[in-house]
């Protein structure tokens, strides 16, 4: 019979013949919120019995389990319209960078580069980061810090470009995302 005496405590009560043993099996939950390094220690000690102990000395045991955040971190993109035509209007271009956390853990300090490549004609309306904080402001090059990601959560960089009726045929606007820290 185990009986808890606190939230995280108990006593188990058994009967024991020489020659046997038994075994308490305990489950937890680690949350994904979890600090990375912490220790979940459990302590087991023989408090009492009827008969006299011979030997005292394995009557306590401690397991300590140390605590790991892992997280995978996904970046996609998209953008509206592709193909763009030049000089449709003023911010006729939308990217949207997204980035994920497939867990198992919360994410934090997250960190990507942002790299874009324009050719002439196409200039920055505005970059908006839907958390955290975009530098240097409105420049095609620059850092998005997002800080904390939760598992299964996912937020967005919304880069708003104009193609103007200059730029090539056929020109590329490219744009790559990096996650460069966690």
């Amino acid at each position: 019979v185990y009986t808890t005496t606190t939230m995280l405590d108990g006593t188990w009560t058994l009967d024991l013949a020489v020659g046997t043993s038994e075994t308490l099996t305990i489950v937890m939950t680690v949350d994904s919120s979890t600090a990375d390094g912490a220790i979940i220690s459990d302590t087991a000690k023989i408090t009492a019995v009827n008969e006299t102990l011979i030997n005292t000395g394995d009557d306590m045991v401690t397991e300590n389990t140390t605590v790991q955040r892992r997280v995978d971190l996904q970046v996609s993109k998209s953008d509206a319209p592709d193909p763009v035509t030049a000089g449709s209007s003023v911010g006729n271009l939308t990217q949207i960078v997204t980035v994920s956390n497939a867990g198992p853990s919360d994410a934090s300090g997250v960190m990507l580069s942002e790299s874009l490549t324009l050719p002439p004609g196409v200039t920055i309306v505005s970059i908006t980061p839907s958390v955290g904080t975009y530098l240097p402001v409105n420049n095609p090059n620059g850092t998005w810090t997002v800080g904390n990601l939760a598992k299964g959560a996912s937020e967005t960089l919304t880069i708003v470009m104009t193609v103007g009726s200059g730029t090539a045929d056929g020109a590329t606007i490219s744009n790559t995302a990096t996650v460069i820290a966690v």
